[in-house]
């Protein structure tokens, strides 16, 4: 009996190593179209330079993250608590109410007076957005959105923010429309309007005389709504629990349409000298909220931003995400009602690093696994674009092996879409990127600014 109990715990453990083994193997799938990249025996992706330095992957230790600065409020008596995911955060909370129903383009009024962030936490003191500072009227409603910006003790600005809050002492903190709604795929019968919640939530767009809801709770919402009429102005409202947005856009003319209308071009929205909103962190806040609203003075149709939107070359998806939202904040207030179409540039690339012990080189290549870590996937699951384009540079003379798939997808970074008689084409002219050139040769990957063959 001891005897089987002894081959039966062997077999476990060998079950378990074999186990191990097997989840390790699978964490890093080295993609063929790569070369001189190797796993050692602890997991650890590497390679070898040209001088037969070793460098093995390494991935940089951040806070400044997407996640540090989403779903840290909580209601309080006093208003409403922050606790940013970050203890070393020290800096500035600068907040005010947000007026909906006041304004086409509406933005926090910020107050003069602030609330000091100690060790990643902060507080909203109601006390100063009350009598002569409502401007919502929130303290009769029980009901309303602040805006907030982070900025650390260095002076950047790191996040804006929105929080919808219920009560008047205690507070509760509710569902929130953080980023959008976006008017995206406009056509001249239909357009989506996109946006992210802060809880998984049925939102509905009422258009029309017609409501038209999420499937599923969700927090990324992407509602389609058909059944509209060419060029017509359609008022909107967006609903989220016991809150809602008022916004209006217009749908395209018919194809063929030869009608005078003015779009607005624009690239390299990505972070510049000056601090403040010039070095949002990732984004030119400041010059791109200046182009929004001249584009909106001249009543657009569309605008098109190609490529460098963001600072980028990060190996952290969450810094890349926050930057991504970042420059969504700046231009959010034009984009509820005006379609304005995004795409990649070197800048958005998301990136593997490898360094070596002394730190003395630093290689970058695309991230994988290309289907789901990607620079190209990265960048499809913050922005709407239409799915027209290739789908990627598989079964090209480049190929390694046509029955699988080893390339980036090209799926909504490459596309095209269509106004009155002009088509816009876009176009990535760094896909499957590898920023560190002089190693492609050794490594693989596409240089700066070349358009692939599919």
């Amino acid at each position: 009996m001891k005897n089987n109990l002894d081959l039966k715990r062997i077999f476990i453990i060998i079950a378990i190593v074999l186990f191990s083994i097997t989840v390790e193997s699978q964490k890093t799938v080295i993609p063929k179209v790569l070369h001189n990249f190797q796993i050692d025996s602890e997991g650890n992706l590497f390679t070898k330079n040209k001088d037969g330095v070793v460098l093995f992957e390494t991935k940089s230790s951040t806070k400044n993250v997407l996640r540090t600065f989403e779903g840290v409020a909580t209601g309080v008596k006093e208003g409403i608590q922050f606790n940013f995911k970050d203890e070393d955060l020290n800096g500035t909370l600068v907040f005010g109410l947000i007026h909906y129903e006041d304004s086409k383009y509406p933005l926090p009024v910020y107050r003069s007076k602030t609330s000091k962030i100690v060790n990643g936490k902060a507080l909203v003191n109601f006390r100063y957005l009350k009598g002569n500072y409502d401007m919502t009227g929130w303290e009769d409603s029980k009901k309303g959105t602040i805006g907030y910006r982070v900025i650390n003790s260095n002076g950047s600005f790191l996040y804006d923010g929105k929080v919808s809050f219920s009560g008047n002492g205690p507070f509760q903190v509710v569902n929130t429309i953080v980023s959008g709604p976006f008017i995206n795929l406009l056509k001249p019968d239909s357009v989506t309007i996109s946006f992210v919640s802060s809880e998984e939530s049925v939102c509905s767009i009422m258009i029309n005389n017609q409501v038209f809801k999420d499937k599923k709770a969700t927090k990324i919402h992407d509602i389609k709504i058909d059944g509209l009429s060419p060029e017509k102005n359609y008022p909107y409202t967006l609903k989220y629990g016991n809150l809602e947005q008022h916004y209006s856009l217009k749908t395209n003319p018919l194809p063929g349409s030869r009608k005078e209308f003015v779009f607005a071009y624009t690239s390299d929205s990505r972070g510049g000298a000056g601090g403040g909103e010039r070095s949002f962190n990732g984004t030119n806040a400041y010059m791109i909220k200046k182009i929004m609203a001249v584009s909106a003075q001249k009543n657009i149709a569309f605008a098109q931003i190609t490529g460098d939107i963001i600072g980028g070359y990060k190996d952290v998806a969450g810094e890349m995400q926050l930057q991504y939202r970042n420059i969504n904040n700046a231009i959010e207030p034009f984009a509820h009602s005006y379609h304005i179409v995004m795409n990649m540039g070197n800048h958005e690339a998301y990136n593997k690093s490898f360094r070596d012990k002394e730190r003395k080189y630093h290689l970058r290549i695309d991230n994988f696994p290309y289907a789901t870590n990607s620079s190209e996937t990265l960048f499809a699951s913050v922005f709407t674009n239409p799915h027209n384009g290739p789908i990627s540079e598989d079964h090209s003379k480049y190929d390694p092996d046509s029955s699988k798939m080893n390339f980036p997808p090209y799926d909504e970074n490459v596309f095209y879409y269509t106004y009155a008689n002009v088509a816009m084409i876009n176009l990535n002219s760094d896909y499957w990127y590898t920023p560190s050139m002089r190693s492609i040769p050794i490594n693989g990957g596409n240089i700066h600014g070349y358009v692939m063959d599919n």
